[in-house]
């Protein structure tokens, strides 16, 4: 069993006549961008792919990832994700799960029902000096758990005024928890 980085394994792939040999496995630990440049060639006289420390990766570069031979973050290596609220909401149970840390490139709004996403992807935080802005209706905001809602740095209600006056005793820690309440005229 042997490890190699992507520049080895691209330089093994050229080799007239390389083979591992009855027995032998070949991983590939590299970067996550030299990893996104690996050929069809070369990714066949692999076994395993993983990374050689802690990275970074888009949605989009982790779906390309994905599909590498038993692609993981490598022993002791933690994979980040690190996107906008649209793209992570995209990722599948099977591409989370590849992740050990997730988190938002810049300051970003979402939904309810975005937020609960979020906030099931692995160890997800907004990040450093990023503002998470939840915008939503009373019914869709009261659904979220305590937890759910501290991963929000603003909370708005936008709802109608019908809704915003009934919910004062209902859902009033929507309310008190909300950075704004904007109120539509009932149609």
């Amino acid at each position: 069993s042997e490890t190699v980085t992507v520049s080895q394994i691209a330089a093994l792939a050229v080799l007239s006549g390389f083979s591992l040999g009855a027995g032998h496995t070949l991983t590939i630990a590299d970067t996550v961008l030299n990893l996104l440049t690996l050929t069809t060639a070369q990714v066949a006289l692999a076994q395993a792919v993983t990374l050689k420390s802690n990275d970074t990766a888009s949605v989009a570069q982790l779906a390309a990832l994905a599909v590498l031979p038993a692609f993981s973050a490598g022993s002791g290596h933690v994979l980040t994700i690190a996107d906008t609220v649209a793209h992570l909401v995209t990722l599948t149970a099977a591409q989370s799960a590849l992740a050990q840390a997730s988190t938002l490139l810049s300051s970003d709004s979402a939904t309810a029902a975005q937020l609960v996403k979020l906030a099931s992807l692995p160890a997800f935080v907004p990040g450093a000096g990023h503002v998470l802005t939840v915008t939503d209706n009373i019914a869709n905001l009261a659904t979220l758990t305590s937890a759910q809602r501290a991963l929000a740095s603003i909370t708005t209600v936008d709802d109608t005024v019908t809704n915003v006056l009934a919910a004062q005793a209902a859902h009033s820690t929507v309310l008190s928890g909300a950075s704004a309440v904007t109120a539509e005229l009932d149609g």
